[in-house]
């Protein structure tokens, strides 16, 4: 998705200082537990109006948190489960930049920080798939 199609200039920028701002935190077992607590939810809310399109990432972060967490898969920069866990995290957040209760650009900020997530974490999510691929 392109940020620029459906959030101004602002609402860009914006999203991309907060996201890298998730680059940069360290996750706590709170920050855990929230996200695997509201796993269920996370993932039916991404499966709506603009979040639709990262469904299938969603469902993989989720898969990936899971195995380098039960220490199945250990090859993952912090960095990146940081990232992973606090985007999670702001797409469940019902008021965030954009509050996801108004209509049609609601979701637009949340879609925009799971693109930008996908892009940091591309590299890495590419080593996972690869790594899962060979189990099944």
């Amino acid at each position: 998705m392109k940020m620029s199609k459906i959030l101004s200039e602002q609402d860009q920028e914006r999203v991309s200082r907060k996201f890298e701002s998730f680059k940069k935190s360290d996750y706590t077992d709170k920050d855990f537990s929230d996200v695997f607590g509201k796993e269920k939810q996370i993932k039916s809310k991404s499966s709506k109006g603009a979040l639709a399109e990262h469904a299938e990432d969603v469902h993989l972060f989720f898969s990936m948190l899971h195995d380098y967490f039960a220490g199945k898969y250990a090859r993952m920069p912090r960095g990146t489960i940081s990232a992973t866990i606090f985007t999670l995290i702001y797409v469940f957040a019902p008021v965030d930049l954009i509050p996801d209760f108004l209509p049609i650009i609601g979701l637009t900020d949340d879609a925009a920080m799971l693109a930008l997530c996908t892009k940091f974490i591309s590299s890495d999510l590419k080593k996972y798939k690869t790594w899962k691929s060979k189990l099944s």
